[in-house]
């Protein structure tokens, strides 16, 4: 895939796959169960904020931060982001990401303002260079190395791709898991760019599922097989993936509506 026409040519052809069809599918029934709940249609921009919460916690567990819900909860609650700088970059690029999204269940007619996925990216390179003290690392977050430029570009030709959206999902994931960037930051970057494309695309649009992207990385040999099989059985784990976070994003709806947190999440 040397070439956005390449890209688009390969995942056009993976759209063809037998069962790949079927693993959109069964992402659209699960989003339906959750996208016109009650607890969604009153408080969907609390339910937003939650899942943010929650994703920042498990990219912090995965890099070894000891940052509990309740500590994170307090603080964005006082001081509007985390103390650690480590969850407070990761919570900003969350935040910038759901900003990209569009609002539910609003009665303002107007389009909603789209953000350009390459700004959109180049804001998530400056929120994860914000754990950096130095101002000139932050002003040079989004200048990358030649290497990590080839990367981005793939990754971009991915993202801009016309396939269907849970081909361009599950091929993004499996490439930027597979050969990630090599800048600070390069989970929560990938992880807010992938939560805003999963719903500007559709594949998930209410903005609130959470990824559980270890067990992802644990099947990464299905994707890196490249043989058909292999992509199938990718498709397929993504699409479980997506399915297993909606049923927790109802939970996160209902608990929103109560007006209290999951009792679970420690």
């Amino acid at each position: 895939m040397d070439s956005a026409h390449g890209v688009a040519t390969a995942l056009d052809t993976l759209a063809t796959l037998p069962g790949v069809q079927e693993c959109g599918t069964r992402v659209a029934q699960a989003v339906r169960s959750v996208r016109f709940s009650t607890g969604l249609r009153r408080g969907w921009e609390g339910a937003r904020a939650e899942a943010s919460v929650r994703w920042v916690l498990r990219e912090c567990a995965m890099l070894g931060r000891d940052v509990t819900a309740q500590a994170l909860r307090e603080q964005i609650a006082w001081r509007g982001e985390p103390d650690d700088p480590v969850a407070a970059a990761a919570w900003r690029c969350h935040i910038d990401a759901v900003n990209s999204m569009p609002p539910l269940n609003t009665k303002d007619t107007a389009p909603p303002r789209q953000v350009p996925m390459r700004a959109l990216l180049a804001g998530l390179h400056r929120d994860a260079a914000s754990t950096q003290e130095s101002n000139s690392e932050r002003n040079a977050a989004g200048i990358l190395s030649p290497s990590d430029l080839n990367r981005q570009e793939l990754l971009m030709a991915i993202a801009e791709s016309k396939a269907p959206a849970i081909v361009v999902l599950s091929v993004l994931l499996g490439q930027w898991l597979t050969d990630p960037l090599t800048v600070p930051g390069d989970s929560f970057i990938r992880d807010s760019f992938v939560r805003s494309l999963a719903t500007s695309r559709g594949l998930e649009p209410t903005g609130i599922a959470v990824l559980d992207i270890q067990s992802l990385r644990d099947g990464l040999a299905h994707y890196e097989r490249g043989d058909s099989e292999g992509m199938v059985a990718w498709f397929t784990l993504v699409a479980d993936s997506f399915v297993d976070a909606m049923s927790e994003a109802l939970r996160i709806s209902q608990s929103v509506l109560a007006g209290r947190t999951d009792p679970e999440l420690p």
